[in-house]
């Protein structure tokens, strides 16, 4: 008597490697989207560390002020000092403010002793955070998106 020899075909062998690869670009795209989340997350919570710390300012009546470099920014009140790292996709493009530098701080009363915009980009998008001069207003929005 014969014997079958329980074996894979070629057919089934490409349509295992082709199921395999499509759930692989899934996954990796999946990942981008969730890196460029997070980096355009951070660009909310770097708009809601300025606010506190202009109220940090008003309650202590110090100054108070944020570093942004190109890998990390720093906040800077009382004797306290704190650095976060940006995200993976989050790229510091410039500052742009009154008195030159990367620093937006504020006065003893809350106004901006340095007011200005810090451009940030994630992916191809641009965000500008904005600190008003004279109101200290702080606010984020896109600014462009390139084709």
């Amino acid at each position: 008597m014969k014997t079958k020899l329980k074996a894979m075909t070629l057919v089934e062998l490409i349509c295992v490697i082709a199921i395999v690869a499509v759930l692989i670009t899934i996954g990796v795209m999946g990942m981008r989207g969730v890196r460029r989340f997070k980096a355009e997350r951070q660009i909310h919570t770097i708009t809601g560390e300025l606010s506190d710390l202009r109220k940090r300012a008003m309650i202590t009546r110090s100054h108070t002020k944020m570093l942004f470099k190109d890998d990390r920014y720093m906040i800077q009140y009382d004797e306290i000092e704190k650095t976060v790292p940006y995200e993976d996709d989050l790229i510091f493009v410039e500052s742009n403010t009154a008195q030159g530098g990367n620093i937006i701080s504020f006065s003893p009363s809350g106004r901006p002793s340095n007011s200005g915009t810090i451009t940030f980009r994630v992916g191809k998008t641009a965000f500008n955070v904005i600190v008003a001069p004279v109101n200290g207003r702080i606010r984020m929005e896109r600014a462009d998106e390139e084709s």
